[in-house]
């Protein structure tokens, strides 16, 4: 116990990137999504990739990203 409690932080920052959302918005803009409609639409079209993968998937690969907005839009 002692030793997450003194490394808490670390941990915290190593499971959520503060930028995930942002580069998120950003790429759903780019397609004219909100970032809520974007999760919506990915939960009614059931895509199961997380937020982590989503935001290195829009700065990785843009083309594939937009598939996967397209199949977001479809489902709203």
């Amino acid at each position: 116990y002692k030793l997450f409690t003194e490394n808490k932080p670390l941990i915290l920052l190593a499971l959520f990137d503060k930028y995930t959302p942002a580069k998120i918005t950003a790429a759903a803009r780019l397609h004219d999504l909100s970032y809520s409609k974007f999760i919506h639409g990915l939960k009614l079209a059931r895509v199961e990739l997380d937020r982590k993968v989503l935001a290195e998937l829009a700065i990785s690969d843009p083309t594939g990203f937009k598939r996967i907005a397209n199949l977001a839009t479809q489902q709203l």
